[in-house]
């Protein structure tokens, strides 16, 4: 199918204003120390590191972390940090609210945080395998409610909300721009669902959805959106290799290469003959650092989380680490695309996608230093990988112990 071309039509949002251009780790440690951060998405990879980060790092004034339930919550962390939760819990800084992202107000009285000053909203279905409908259900509708109560929160200062670099997933091979690229009438797109074929996951379209709606339904709302791309392990924070069982999606995507039998056909990006192409992945604590650097800077409109932020690796250069540990992660590419592909292949799709995600309005934070620091600086590369290959290859016996438990 071919794309069509964006329609360009006027989206009322607020673009990334003038920040100063020498933020210090002093000046965001005082910003944070009187803000009130009310949190979702806390038990997931990204919202526990920044669950972390604001309690235990930056002294965060207050922050209310919302919850399904505060006993699964606490199971939660002692299964993903279980050296450091208790830590933020007796920090005195988390307030664990229960309540429900698919309910009016989120299943809270408003009332009961009437004094935030900084909304992050990080919950989110990642499912590739999701239906439009639910995807839509799961993550679009719950943000545009949670706008609605942020709304009427009097201190409001920053509404932060965490999409995807995917949500244009549509567009052809080449540089993507921290930008909103419109296909059409939100509010039709969201009955109709017209443009959701064009998207490789409904996660994706349901995700672009929500930004429009978002943007043209609260102008006035200080909205932030970042869009981060692959989200891997953490290089520091909370700890080296931090990463809740199926939240890394470039470990999942070797796990199951590794145990899958069948061809190892893939896709060329196109113009390649090879991986050439970026597989652009950002550590989490990355994407946590540079979330909560544009909310002390009062940044407004949208960012990309990438690793233009990071270190830029192609998809060969991430063979390479696999096939060093693993001799059998051999890949056939091929430039002819009436061959099928491996399924694994066929389901992440962005193995044979070549996007450049601009990361631009991030350069400015190359040089601040703290806990909040994007600075590769003094960072071994291939350590840290190594270090990956290891923790996936006990994933991949433990998977296989499972399977043959049950042969």
């Amino acid at each position: 199918m071919s794309l069509p071309e964006p329609v360009v039509q006027e989206i009322q949002y607020k673009p990334v204003p003038p920040q100063r251009m020498r933020m210090t780790d002093a000046d965001y440690y005082a910003f944070f120390q009187n803000q009130v951060i009310f949190l979702t998405g806390a038990t997931g990879g990204l919202g526990g590191c920044l669950l972390y980060k604001l309690a235990l790092k930056l002294q965060t004034k207050k922050i209310y972390a919302l919850c399904r339930s505060k006993t699964k919550a606490l199971r939660s962390w002692n299964d993903t940090m279980p050296h450091q939760y208790k830590a933020i819990l007796n920090s005195g800084k988390v307030i664990l609210l229960e309540g429900d992202i698919t309910k009016p107000n989120f299943g809270i009285d408003p009332a009961q945080v009437h004094d935030t000053t900084i909304v992050i909203n990080s919950a989110a279905d990642i499912s590739f395998a999701q239906q439009v409908d639910e995807a839509i259900e799961k993550n679009c509708k719950p943000p545009l409610e949670l706008a609605k109560m942020a709304s009427s929160l009097p201190h409001l200062q920053s509404f932060i909300q965490l999409s995807t670099a995917y949500c244009n997933s549509f567009l052809p091979d080449g540089l993507v721009e921290e930008k909103i690229y419109p296909l059409g009438d939100p509010e039709e797109e969201l009955t109709t669902h017209a443009s959701s074929q064009i998207f490789p996951w409904s996660y994706a379209y349901s995700k672009h959805l929500m930004e429009q709606l978002l943007l043209s339904r609260y102008p006035n709302l200080p909205i932030l959106i970042v869009r981060p791309t692959i989200i891997g392990t953490a290089i520091k924070q909370p700890f080296p290799l931090y990463g809740p069982i199926g939240s890394t999606p470039l470990e999942s995507f070797f796990k199951f290469f590794a145990i899958s039998p069948g061809n190892r056909v893939f896709h060329a990006a196109t113009g390649s003959e090879s991986g050439t192409n970026i597989f652009d992945e950002v550590p989490v604590d990355w994407v946590a650092n540079l979330t909560l650097l544009h909310a002390a800077s009062g940044t407004r409109g949208i960012i990309h989380a990438g690793s233009e932020s990071y270190i830029p690796r192609t998809l060969d250069d991430m063979l390479r680490v696999a096939q060093e540990n693993d001799a059998d992660m051999e890949v056939k590419f091929v430039t002819d695309r009436s061959i099928p592909q491996c399924p694994l292949a066929d389901f992440y799709k962005v193995a044979s996608r070549d996007w450049r995600f601009s990361n631009k309005n991030s350069a400015k934070f190359r040089s601040i230093e703290g806990p909040l620091s994007i600075s590769v600086y003094g960072h071994d590369l291939y350590d840290f990988d190594m270090l990956r290959v290891l923790k996936l290859n006990s994933a991949i016996e433990a998977y296989r112990r499972k399977i043959k438990a049950r042969m």
